[in-house]
């Protein structure tokens, strides 16, 4: 498993989601946000290039710091918190589309 620290410079809890939640899709990966210094921090094994291309896209402020091997008990300590926000990748089932039970037509007329 590798650390990779990226510099992204965002500091606000709604940019912060976002941002985890487009790197969190990626299999492999769990990322955790800092939010007092405004860097990304993503343990798992694959291209780095790849998620910094990924975040350059939607934030221009992307840039890998760090790229190190990761101890084993700091991959379990982040795969517990990645585990417990997990919630905002899995997007929920929903529908748009209306039926109309009425067999009259609109209910209003």
């Amino acid at each position: 498993m590798m650390k990779m620290l990226v510099e992204m410079g965002v500091y606000d809890h709604k940019s912060m989601e976002k941002i985890v939640k487009s790197v969190g899709c990626l299999p492999g990966y769990m990322p955790y946000m800092d939010l007092k210094e405004g860097t990304l921090i993503v343990i798992g094994d694959g291209d780095p290039v790849q998620i910094v291309a990924k975040l350059r896209k939607k934030w221009g402020k992307a840039n890998l710091t760090l790229f190190v091997p990761c101890e084993i008990r700091e991959v379990r300590e982040r795969e517990a918190l990645f585990r417990s926000n997990f919630e905002i990748c899995v997007p929920t089932p929903h529908s748009d589309h209306m039926v109309n039970d009425h067999k009259l037509g609109c209910v209003i007329c």
